[in-house]
């Protein structure tokens, strides 16, 4: 029903079936990753808003923002980070 994958402290990927997203699924697979990890950061496009807030309730605070290129999408995006301590949610 989903998966996330990840490279060192870099989240690559997070995806959930669509009748199964709203039950908790990212949440958990981002969790077990924070707990993997002091430190994690990922790029989502600007415009995907409800991933936008869904990373924010999560402690990600913004970082950056960049022109995607050299992204699957090539939109504009915005680099996320996560610091066990600092951004608690």
């Amino acid at each position: 029903m989903g998966f996330l994958a990840r490279d060192g402290e870099e989240i690559c990927a997070l995806y959930v079936q669509g009748e199964a997203k709203g039950r908790g699924l990212g949440r958990r697979l981002l969790d077990h990753a924070k707990a993997e990890s002091p430190r994690l950061h990922l790029r989502t496009p600007e415009a995907n808003m409800r991933a936008r807030q869904f990373y924010a309730r999560a402690g990600f605070v913004e970082a950056a923002r960049g022109s995607g290129a050299g992204s699957d999408e090539n939109l504009p995006d915005i680099h996320y980070v996560w610091t066990r301590g600092e951004s608690e949610a």
